[in-house]
């Protein structure tokens, strides 16, 4: 499953620090810590189908930041600091995303 993340007042998609490529979350894992840092209202799903469409409509306007792995960060439970997630992240192309989202509909 792949997730969106929503900015904090929910009228656009997050962005990586370049504030071009749009944020994909590739695991459940990845998508609960981002819930439990910043709230499950937060989160998209996002199917295939929709990405394929919003990639092919990009234009070269935007890119995608898949998030890889587990968090980095370290995680301290007896702390009451709120946990802010880290992934591996690799970045990508529109035109790349709709190329590999077209082959696996063969």
């Amino acid at each position: 499953r792949l997730f969106f993340v929503r900015t904090p007042d929910g009228s656009d998609l997050a962005r990586d620090g370049t504030g071009r490529n749009i944020i994909i979350l590739t695991s459940l894992d990845a998508a609960a810590a981002c819930a439990h840092a910043y709230g499950k209202q937060q989160l998209r799903p996002v199917t295939s189908t929709e990405l394929l469409e919003m990639a092919q409509q990009a234009g070269g306007d935007f890119g995608y930041t898949l998030t890889l792995g587990p968090d980095r960060k370290p995680h301290q439970a007896d702390t009451k600091t709120k946990h802010i997630p880290m992934w591996h992240t690799r970045t990508v192309t529109a035109e790349w995303m709709a190329s590999a989202l077209r082959s696996e509909q063969l």
